[in-house]
């Protein structure tokens, strides 16, 4: 599984904002502070969580599973699912994270595209994967 990295920076943010949020509006509540103070507190609550949802969102829609088999490769993207066979793959292209399995039978190619970047340990192991499976399928045979 491709998985995005964290939303790390984006949580933090969130946090900070909310806690000074809150701080407005119970500095408010408590002293004899403008209205406008609580108004500001209360739109920093609501970008911090509307960022925490962003982020959140943003992760689970870079996910993507990738199952190699005997028969082909599947890419599972949210709901969204492709299988390729072995023998309809023309060509594999790598350009910087995204990889590309372009069809035989002229379907749209499909993609992959690895948020953590091209040297990430899983999609070197995946392209590796991907390059045995096709010798596989072919026939082909280190030389020995």
């Amino acid at each position: 599984m491709l998985r995005a990295p964290s939303p790390l920076r984006a949580l933090v943010v969130a946090s900070m904002t909310a806690v000074l949020g809150a701080v407005l509006v119970v500095l408010w509540r408590s002293a004899s502070t403008p209205l406008v103070v609580a108004v500001l507190g209360v739109v920093l609550l609501a970008f911090a969580l509307a960022l925490v949802l962003a982020a959140v969102l943003a992760s689970l829609r870079l996910r993507q599973t990738v199952r190699l088999d005997e028969s082909g490769v599947t890419v599972r993207k949210g709901r969204r699912t492709s299988r390729v066979a072995w023998a309809d793959i023309t060509s594999v292209t790598v350009t910087g994270a995204r990889l590309t399995l372009l069809r035989r039978d002229g379907a749209p190619p499909v993609e992959l595209l690895n948020p953590g970047g091209p040297s990430e340990p899983a999609f070197i192991a995946l392209m590796e994967s991907l390059q045995r499976s096709l010798d596989d399928d072919r026939g082909y045979r280190p030389l020995d």
